[in-house]
């Protein structure tokens, strides 16, 4: 019997019904800090995804570091409309075992950055879980905060600002000329 694929309408159906879903504002950080020497980094508490984008069924890999070393959970909100509220927790971790990882240095010649950390937990997103823009929340057990996010089925403009909200500051975001030829 021959399976009709879903149609963009029945999709954009499901992320309307999404986000029209009752949503929450604990996605927001209320506790961070940075580093006085290097005025950007937060390492008292920091992460990162092993992918910016994956699909149902693929595992992620979040990668932790706690200085001093110390418990923390992972929320995994849906970033959405919620009623203006921003987004809707999807997911949490249990208190899982911190530790203090290497500071990532820039490779000499090109400047880019591996943080080699090993992996604190894996998560597999399965079909529940709807299309779109995720934020993680990493809370230390001292409160502290911190973000890193992924997304889900794809990459969209959304996640293009988070990343610019994320690593501009007022004096704008500087990018490879392949990526933005005219720098403003």
């Amino acid at each position: 019997e021959a399976r009709s694929r879903p149609s963009l309408l029945s999709r954009s159906d499901v992320v309307r019904a999404e986000n029209d879903l009752p949503g929450t504002t604990d996605w927001m950080l209320t506790n961070t800090r940075i580093d006085p020497v290097t005025r950007y980094r937060c390492p008292w508490i920091e992460g990162y995804c092993s992918q910016t984008s994956l699909r149902a069924g693929e595992r992620l890999a979040i990668a932790v570091s706690t200085n001093p070393p110390s418990p923390f959970v992972i929320d995994i909100y849906r970033m959405g409309y919620y009623g203006g509220a921003g987004a809707r927790l999807i997911w949490q971790s249990p208190e899982l075992p911190g530790m203090h990882q290497a500071t990532p240095r820039p490779t000499p010649g090109t400047n880019m950055v591996e943080a080699q950390w090993v992996r604190s937990l894996s998560v597999t997103p399965d079909a529940s879980w709807p299309p779109g823009d995720y934020l993680l929340k990493l809370v230390g057990n001292a409160g502290q905060q911190q973000h890193t996010w992924t997304t889900s089925w794809g990459v969209s403009t959304r996640m293009v600002g988070g990343l610019i909200m994320g690593h501009g500051d007022d004096a704008g975001l500087r990018m490879p000329p392949a990526v933005a030829p005219i720098q403003v």
